[in-house]
């Protein structure tokens, strides 16, 4: 092999025996790329396990804490004035590529490469993998993730494809077209680049969404009928450069997904947050919008559908810099979702909650009146909650929220603005557990028993040869696979 290469594959949402069973048939696609090689038995993202955060520890090999990206929104209570930032409605996810909404000269979708949230947003502290790559004077390309740091060739959806990907996250287009417009950007960025550059990062995302309109159970078929079709283009592509054998792979996902019930009943939504919130003893606290914050607003959720990060304004001084009390402000709170249901109306919907006195000390677990610390609490519940206490850990900062209120999902309940099939951003297996996988020249077949998503960019550094000491995973690979 003359030179090295590496091709990240980031395939969203897709659980981990989903894609094991792909890479096990002889018949798939995906099997002739990466059906032999180096396997994680039980990988695991951090928490919360949703894109925006997940994708920012993938490609930075740091936790939440450290990137500043603590879910699909965050509130920022220190900065002057306080900030909030939710990734998912259409002005930002536009703005997180490029686009704006509306404007000159096209109207719809006019390119402002200077708008991108997400990059804007990562912690100036960390470096991305391309900002690792370039040190080394490697050349990097990605495609279509949000987080582009650094990168040489940053492969944006075209206008066409922004509005394909609106349509069928609105579940108005079925999803396979918008992955078939993703490989076909990077196939025209092959061909336009010649000689193929040292990283490509290639996100696929339709297969999340899909996941969440007919649930996780459709996974296999989905990835079957639509995707692994795909990568039979892909090799093609790839053999035009090289042989398929000359080239690294790296595939894992931002998180997994668990199945849910699609009906209003098991949906929690904003409105409930908002009622459980101000019938708070003391003067109730005022939630705010889903997707704005406004100067009278008393407390903010980061809402995911697993898990809410809540904020609390100090009752005392209604003055966001000062951290809430903890009797009067934080554990009035915690005390009415704990009570939630449980006198009659509507079942309990609370899984755990997890308190801390003040934004520089630790999460605890609030159970029946009483606190626990992560450790004794989880010591024997790593089958339900893998690695729980090094991802809760890993995004406590000042940032974080004053309260984090986990869902119990046996009962079939998510945080939501409308029912889904399938969803994730929980502490639980199904959303935590996640596919690693390596393969290539001198990748020995062989299961490795762990692994964290931080672990993906010092992987990736170890087979192309450059310093990821600025992340905060370690490499999968044993010395000599290499």
């Amino acid at each position: 092999m003359s030179k090295k290469r590496l091709v990240f594959i980031d395939i969203d949402g897709i659980n981990p025996q989903v894609l094991y069973d792909v890479l096990d048939d002889p018949g798939s696609n995906l099997g002739r790329i990466a059906g032999r090689g180096a396997r994680v038995e039980r990988a695991v993202t951090v928490f919360p396990a949703v894109t925006l955060c997940c994708q920012a520890s993938m490609f930075t090999g740091t936790w939440p804490g450290t990137h500043g990206i603590l879910g699909n929104s965050w509130w920022d209570r220190f900065s002057t004035p306080p900030r909030f930032r939710y990734y998912t409605d259409a002005r930002t996810a536009m703005g997180n590529y490029g686009y704006a909404m509306f404007g000159w000269p096209t109207l719809l979708l006019p390119r402002k490469p200077g708008l991108q949230f997400a990059n804007d947003d990562l912690s100036k502290d960390v470096e991305t993998i391309y900002e690792m790559a370039r040190r080394k004077g490697l050349r990097s390309m990605q495609v279509f993730n949000q987080y582009s740091r650094g990168v040489d060739n940053w492969v944006v959806p075209s206008r066409t494809a922004m509005i394909l990907f609106a349509l069928a996250h609105e579940e108005l287009l079925h999803n396979r077209h918008w992955d078939k417009a993703t490989f076909a950007h990077l196939f025209r960025a092959m061909r336009k680049s010649g000689e193929l550059p040292d990283l490509i990062a290639f996100y696929i995302s339709g297969h999340d969404n899909n996941s969440h309109e007919h649930g996780a159970h459709d996974q296999a078929q989905y990835f079957k009928n639509f995707v692994d079709p795909l990568f039979g283009r892909f090799i093609a592509e790839f053999e035009k450069h090289a042989p398929l054998e000359d080239f690294y792979f790296l595939i894992t996902s931002d998180h997994g997904q668990a199945n849910t019930i699609k009906d209003q009943d098991h949906v929690v939504d904003h409105a409930l947050l908002g009622q459980i919130l101000g019938a708070v003893g003391g003067g109730g606290f005022q939630l705010a919008a889903r997707k704005k914050a406004l100067p009278t607003d008393t407390a903010i959720g980061n809402m995911e559908a697993g898990a809410t990060q809540l904020h609390l304004i100090n009752r005392e001084t209604f003055n966001w810099a000062d951290p809430p009390r903890f009797e009067q402000d934080i554990m009035p709170v915690a005390e009415a979702f704990s009570h939630y249901g449980k006198s009659g109306g509507r079942p309990p919907f609370v899984d755990l909650l997890l308190v801390r006195p003040a934004p520089d000390q630790g999460y605890m677990v609030f159970e029946n009146g009483a606190l626990t610390e992560l450790e004794p609490y989880f010591a024997d519940k790593d089958e339900q909650y893998p690695d729980a206490v090094r991802r809760v850990r890993g995004l406590e900062c000042k940032r974080s929220g004053d309260i984090i209120v986990i869902l119990d999902y046996s009962q079939g309940y998510y945080f939501g603005d409308k029912p889904k099939a399938g969803e994730h951003g929980n502490l639980c297996a199904a959303d935590a557990l996640i596919p690693f996988v390596v393969s290539g020249p001198g990748i020995a077949d062989q299961t490795i028993p762990f692994a964290s998503l931080i672990d993906a960019v010092p992987t990736a550094g170890a087979l192309l040869g450059f310093d990821t000491s600025k992340a905060q995973g370690r490499s999968i690979l044993p010395p000599g696979d290499k």
